[in-house]
Parts: C-alpha cells; sequence; structure tokens
C-alpha cells in the first residue's frame, strides 16, 4: 500500500490482496532467474484489471520487484566473503600426489 501511495495509484487494499494472489500465480511456475519478467507480468495483468494505466502498472511492478531483490543481493555479496571463509575452514586443501 505504500508504493501504491508512493506512484500515487488510487486503489483500495483489496488491490495488494489481488496484485499479490496474481504474482504468486505468475512465479508459481519457475521460469527465470527471480522471475523477472513473469513477476511483472502478474502485477501489471492484476492492475491492468483494477483499471490502472499499462505504464504506472510496470513502473509499480518494476519498483515492487526491485525493493524484493536487490537488498536480498547486497546482502547476499556483503556476506560472500564469510561463505568462503567458513568453507575453507571445513574443506581440507587438496592434496598432490
Amino acid at each position: 500500500m505504500l508504493l501504491f501511495h508512493a506512484l500515487r495509484l488510487a486503489v483500495r487494499w483489496p488491490a495488494a490482496l489481488l496484485v499479490l494472489l496474481t504474482l504468486k500465480v505468475a512465479i508459481a511456475v519457475p521460469s527465470t532467474p527471480a522471475s523477472v519478467g513473469a513477476f511483472e507480468i502478474g502485477a501489471v495483468v492484476s492492475l491492468e484489471l483494477l483499471g490502472v494505466p499499462r505504464s504506472s502498472a510496470l513502473a509499480f511492478a518494476l519498483v515492487y520487484h526491485a525493493i524484493q531483490v536487490v537488498p536480498l543481493a547486497f546482502i547476499s555479496l556483503a556476506e560472500l566473503p564469510l561463505v568462503w571463509r567458513l568453507r575453507a575452514c571445513r574443506d581440507p586443501p587438496l592434496r598432490r600426489h
């Protein structure tokens, strides 16, 4: 709802439930990494059903997807050195004959 408000989309709270439902259906079948494309189509279709213009619906879909993917990507990159150190401690070095 905050993103609807930020993008000045005049929809009521049940619209958020419809968007979430269609997103879950759209990404239920694995297609692309991070569901790029399927996620946006699900959001755009649901918002167009509610009368939101396609350009505004696509803006919502792209920002909403970025809000979910970008922070996780940065956290993963930040933790990568820790994962490498833990793996180095767990795996013994390879021996040459």
